[in-house]
Formats: structure tokens, sequence, C-alpha cells
């Protein structure tokens, strides 16, 4: 059984007898490989900015419908309770405690909205993260 051997690329012979690259071969190879990784490099910061602006427009275009559909909304709304009035005026009662039944209506579902809201934002305080990073802030492995 013969030892195994070394590849001749690792011993320094060349086993197709071609010539080494020579110095200017290995700059002009080491140009255009620098001069690759810039292009890829200004490609990728190109699609990045284009991108970039479509994702600010798109923002822009959503705030802005969302404004138009708020306001669309409100005067939906609006109509709505002109209508309950209207059909509680119908019945029989004043229009003055229509407006004071269609007010208090209106102030308990912001009242109830209002505590769901308080109650939620409970959950932003990251409480159980905090806890955790105080515990290892405390902990006798860290060097601080």
């Amino acid at each position: 059984m013969t030892p195994p051997q070394e590849p001749t690329e690792l011993r320094g012979e060349n086993p197709r007898g071609d010539a080494p690259p020579s110095l200017s071969d290995v700059m002009s190879q080491w140009k255009l490989t620098w001069k690759t990784l810039v292009a890829q490099w200004e490609s990728f910061t190109d699609v990045a900015t284009l991108e970039a602006r479509l994702a600010a427009l798109s923002l822009v275009e959503m705030l802005v419908l969302g404004i138009i559909s708020a306001v669309l909304l409100i005067a939906s709304w609006i109509g709505i309770l002109a209508v309950i009035g209207i059909g509680l005026n119908a019945l029989g009662l004043p229009w003055a405690l229509a407006l004071i039944l269609l007010i208090a209506g209106n102030l308990g579902a912001v009242a109830y909205l209002v505590m769901r809201l308080r109650r939620r934002s409970e959950n932003l305080a990251f409480k159980g993260t905090r806890s955790l990073i105080g515990q290892f802030a405390q902990s006798p492995n860290n060097p601080d």
C-alpha cells in the first residue's frame, strides 16, 4: 500500500505545465472582481432606494386614504344618528329628549372604548421582557 500523495498543486508542481499567473494578470483579475463587487453594490443600493421611495409614497397614500375614510365614516355615523333621531321623534319623543338619548348613547360607547383601550395599553409595557432584562442585569455572571 502506497502512502497518500499530496496534490501536485500543494507541492508547487503545475500538473498542466502552464506558467504561473503573472502579477499583472492577478492584479487585472483583482480589479475586475472589485469592479464587479462595486457594480453589484450599486445595483443593490439602487433597488433599495427605489423600494424606499415606493414605500414612502405608499405610506403617504395610505395616510391620505385613511383620513378620507375616517371623514366619510364620521359623516355616515352622523347620518345614522340623524335617522335614529328622526325615528325617535316620529315615535312621539320630543327633539330635545331624542338628542339627549343619542348623545348619552354616544358617550356610553366612547366610555366603553376608552376603558378597553386603557386595559389593552397595559400590554404595551412589555412587563415580562423588562423583568427578564432586569434579572439578567442583576445576575452574578454579568461582568458589569
